[in-house]
């Protein structure tokens, strides 16, 4: 385990901080990992407010940019990424701007087009108002523009039209007073109570878990629309499934009294006994099964340069793990589907661990076409001969990308093109645009490769159904293979990145 790790997966504290630093003389609470990123950064992009305010009190530097030690170098802010985080977005970045940050207009150059912290939460799929707010209230600017020539209100306007809320909290004045945040705080006491949990009876009333503020908690047993923090029995998972389907707009593919989500519940309820699970607790459990409603595609790269290094052995071992865990919940005969972009295979859908791994014993060769294989052996046959057929899609989809290298034998943008083409004709059909998520991953620390994934990451449009998860699969694995716990916690919170922004609006 290492502090990275340690701070990605919400278990770092102040002691495990000095055990860190002690047991190694080059390593500072600023360090970067090979992926470019710090302890706060993984922190900051997660949303896990705990773990940022243990850092930002411990000397995290609060203007240490990311990725100053790698090629392409990415270079963005603590504040930025406090305003695009996963989770808690306000929380993060009312918890930079304590900290009197000199980076609040700073732009972020390459991929990132020159973007302000400001810009970046303008343009998140679904901005928070709050974030905009607090930012505002601090003097970020209106005037900056990015490399296109936009400023943060010609964003909203291309975006976001119909948020009355964005255009109004942009129109925040800044207090030019010291001690304006506080002011700003004042002045919206009641959204910030919700949003933070600091009011008695707000506590009350709110649920502890962060993940799912706003949701109404019932001290015992099951009341219909109030979600439990603290599931035990079936009957509360199923409640709280019920309501994450509500919450997510999955009401199409599990209507009211869905067998699947009843069995999912079931499920759920009998892994904390279950020796082989190693993910005991509670919201871990719920995470387990709210993973479940997804149906998982696993679409590996077996292009030549995959043998390099031990690539093609942790990329076995990874994707094995991870149909463990995305399948641990879901009735029986389900599981994980697998692709790969040259290799093709028979009979290799609802597969489980020990199936997947036994598909992967052969030498990876050929090219990387990753955009034109998506589109003709998963979103073809499993999206588009469906829909077209005007049949109903069973499950929505997590569709988990591993790839070492740039793409080649088509054009550089044919990815980015699939995931909107996906995007579009769901749409067209009736179906959320994100009824089927994108997890994209990076297997080895080619540059080039980087680069390419650092560009669609920073593509607007992509984020809206597709989550780049930032470090590197290999490398982290190797980090936390020797601990199982660990390790699964920390492909767990991976998984369900793609899925945190989901929300009915």
């Amino acid at each position: 385990m290492s502090i990275w790790s340690s701070a990605q997966t919400g278990i770092l504290t102040k002691e495990k901080i000095e055990e860190y630093l002690q047991k190694d003389s080059t390593l500072t609470i600023d360090s970067e990992d090979k992926s470019g990123l710090t302890p706060l950064a993984y922190a900051l992009q997660g949303g896990n407010t705990k773990i940022v305010e243990l850092l930002l009190k411990n000397g995290a530097k609060v203007d240490k940019k990311i990725g100053e030690t790698i090629k392409p170098q990415d270079l963005r802010t603590p504040l930025y990424l406090a305003a695009t985080a996963r989770k808690d977005p306000a929380r993060c970045v009312q918890l930079v701007l304590e900290k009197n940050p000199q980076t609040l207009d700073e732009p972020v150059p390459g991929s990132w087009k020159d973007q302000t912290p400001l810009m970046a939460a303008v343009a998140q799929p679904n901005p928070s108002a709050e974030v905009i707010k607090l930012l505002r209230t601090q003097g970020a600017s209106l005037d900056k523009r990015n490399s296109e020539g936009k400023s943060a209100e010609d964003i909203a306007q291309a975006l976001h039209p119909q948020r009355q809320d964005i255009k109004d909290a942009l129109k925040v004045v800044p207090s030019k007073q010291r001690g304006g945040l506080s002011n700003y705080i004042q002045g919206w006491v009641f959204s910030v109570l919700k949003y933070f949990n600091i009011w008695t009876p707000l506590n009350k009333i709110f649920g502890s878990s962060a993940r799912y503020f706003y949701r109404l908690t019932s001290p015992t047993g099951v009341t219909p629309g109030l979600f439990d923090d603290e599931p035990q029995t079936a009957a509360q998972f199923k409640n709280n499934l019920d309501m994450t389907v509500k919450e997510k707009g999955l009401d199409k593919f599990f209507p009211p009294n869905d067998p699947f989500i009843k069995e999912v519940a079931e499920n759920a309820a009998k892994l904390k006994d279950d020796p082989n699970n190693l993910l005991k607790q509670p919201n871990q459990i719920q995470d387990l099964s709210n993973l479940a409603l997804y149906q998982p595609v696993l679409y590996c790269d077996d292009s030549g340069s995959m043998q390099e290094g031990s690539r093609w052995p942790s990329q076995k071992e990874l994707i094995a793990k991870i149909a463990n865990i995305t399948s641990r919940a879901v009735p029986k005969n389900k599981g994980a589907h697998l692709r790969f972009i040259n290799k093709v295979l028979t009979a290799a859908d609802n597969l489980n661990s020990d199936q997947v791994a036994a598909n992967v014993g052969f030498t990876p060769a050929g090219g990387t076409p990753i955009g034109t294989q998506l589109r003709n052996k998963i979103l073809q046959p499993l999206i588009y001969d469906v829909i077209d057929a005007n049949k109903p899609l069973e499950r929505p989809y997590l569709i988990i990308i591993t790839t070492d290298g740039c793409p080649n034998n088509e054009p550089e943008d044919t990815l980015r093109n699939a995931v909107l083409e996906c995007a579009e004709k769901l749409n067209k059909k009736g179906y959320r645009r994100d009824a089927v998520m994108f997890c994209l991953n990076q297997i080895g620390d080619d540059d080039q490769a980087k680069q390419f994934l650092n560009n669609i990451e920073a593509d607007i449009e992509v984020q809206k159904t597709l989550h780049r998860t930032s470090e590197l699969l290999d490398d982290r694995y190797e980090d936390l293979k020797e601990n199982g716990a660990e390790l699964e916690a920390w492909l767990l919170v991976m998984l369900l990145s793609p899925l945190q922004s989901i929300n009915k609006a």
